[in-house]
């Protein structure tokens, strides 16, 4: 009878005892499974009471309610710079575009120093590079020097790649188009040196025919 009365006397701590346990279990299971995950190729920013705090990595992470997280891509990213439309120094119209590869090095200052973020504000540098290029140089030099204004284009964009917190692995000047009507003067004019040139060669070879043997050997 003591028995049984003992042991009805500690159901409710056995109970008590269970319900811990179950609680415990639950917790732990919660805190495993939450929080904030950085995936591979990302990088986080965290930042508490709208200030900067600290940057992680990828992994789970806890991030309190007083703070918030963003990350952004730490992989090689392309930029690519559609058809644009600049002048040369000789204020000939022409179109041109570009590509660049690059990766994210400081994810602050990548997320931080634009608002209009880091990829908007080098795609622009881009855009004023490809400007400053043509407007340093003649039609004429511009496609005499193709082979130089990749770089050219990374010389002038790397400070500002930089500058967002990003490394310039390399920047590439895809096309240089002229309209139809500044290609069919480059033509004529291609055109027209080489027929002087022929007749420069002709006149020659006429004066010489006209020499005589004696004459063309003094």
């Amino acid at each position: 009878m003591q028995q049984e009365s003992d042991l009805i006397m500690s159901l409710p701590l056995i109970m008590a005892l269970i319900v811990a346990i179950a609680m415990a279990i639950y917790l732990f299971k919660f805190v495993a499974t939450s929080g904030t995950v950085v995936s591979e190729g990302l990088r986080g920013v965290v930042y508490k009471d709208g200030k900067f705090d600290r940057e992680v990595g990828p992994g789970r992470h806890w991030i309190s309610p007083r703070s918030t997280l963003r990350t952004v891509n730490v992989n090689e990213t392309a930029i690519t710079v559609s058809s644009q439309e600049v002048l040369s120094q000789d204020r000939l119209a022409l179109r041109m575009s570009a590509v660049a590869i690059v990766r994210v090095t400081d994810a602050r200052k990548a997320l931080e120093t634009s608002s209009e973020g880091y990829y908007t504000a080098i795609y622009r540098t881009l855009q004023l590079a490809l400007r400053d290029i043509a407007a340093a140089a003649t039609l004429e030099e511009l496609l005499d020097q193709r082979g130089k204004l990749d770089e050219q284009l990374s010389a002038l964009a790397k400070a500002g790649c930089e500058q967002q917190g990003c490394d310039l692995i390399r920047a590439d000047v895809r096309d240089l188009m002229m309209p139809a009507e500044i290609r069919r003067i480059a033509t004529d004019a291609a055109r027209a040196k080489l027929e002087a040139a022929a007749s420069l060669e002709r006149a020659r070879g006429e004066q010489a025919a006209r020499m005589d043997p004696a004459e063309l050997q003094a």
